[in-house]
């Protein structure tokens, strides 16, 4: 439902109370209502909230990011919800390894912040591909049974989860995935391909995950919950 420059996401629930939620790090907007509730009592509710709306989405918006990544030995870096301290480690074959604790990044010659940037971000891609793959193929025999042709891709900057394109059958996944829990990936997959049914994140929307994924609530409650550390641009 949409209120302002808002998409609400409407979540009809066995309540006697509305709860308005807006959750970082994107500022997504919720809210729980009671199962009567028809949609104008909705729609004049959130109206009336839109300056409060407003003003947490601006409060989460000037929250401070993860400091910048620079690169050196002992900083963390995450790669599917796992914490790794990076060690750059001269090596005659550059690359990118990971220990139980560590990830080492193995450079011929000493590089640059840009240059170990590109090593990590073209290893996160070719993590996530990886996993995608896995769950696209999975996932779009039992989500979308009926239609041919949809293609994926991974894109650094965008700046959602994911995003449906359905005219062109094209889902963008962000390269940002790379650094959180699989279970959580798994979701952003079947509620981007759940858009090629339903546009809106209306009660058929949510009946659809609810069937195909039924703890797809808490999956992202998990990913509303992680700070991302933003790309820097191409």
């Amino acid at each position: 439902m949409k209120v302002g420059e808002f998409e609400v996401d409407v979540e009809r629930k066995k309540i006697k109370n509305m709860h308005l939620s807006v959750y970082p790090p994107e500022g997504r907007v919720h809210l729980s209502v009671p199962e009567h509730m028809t949609d104008w009592d909705i729609s004049t509710f959130l109206f009336s909230k839109l300056g409060w709306i407003r003003k947490q989405f601006k409060e989460i918006k000037s929250q401070p990011r993860q400091t910048e990544r620079e690169f050196v030995t002992g900083e963390s870096h995450y790669l599917f919800g796992n914490r790794y301290l990076l060690q750059i480690i001269p090596d005659m074959h550059p690359g990118i390894t990971l220990t139980t604790n560590f990830m080492e990044m193995h450079e011929s010659k000493k590089q640059t912040r840009a240059e170990r940037a590109a090593m990590l971000f073209s290893y996160y891609r070719n993590e996530l591909n990886t996993e995608l793959e896995k769950m696209m193929t999975r996932w779009l025999p039992i989500v979308c049974p009926d239609m041919e042709g949809i293609r994926w891709e991974i894109d650094m900057v965008l700046r959602r989860w994911g995003q449906c394109y359905q005219s062109q059958k094209r889902v963008v996944f962000s390269l940002l995935l790379a650094r959180v829990p699989r279970r959580c990936i798994e979701y952003v997959v079947v509620h981007e391909l759940t858009h090629f049914h339903v546009r809106e994140h209306d009660d058929n929307f949510t009946h659809l995950l609810d069937t195909h994924l039924p703890d797809w609530r808490a999956r992202r409650q998990e990913l509303d919950n992680i700070i991302a550390l933003a790309l820097p641009e191409k």
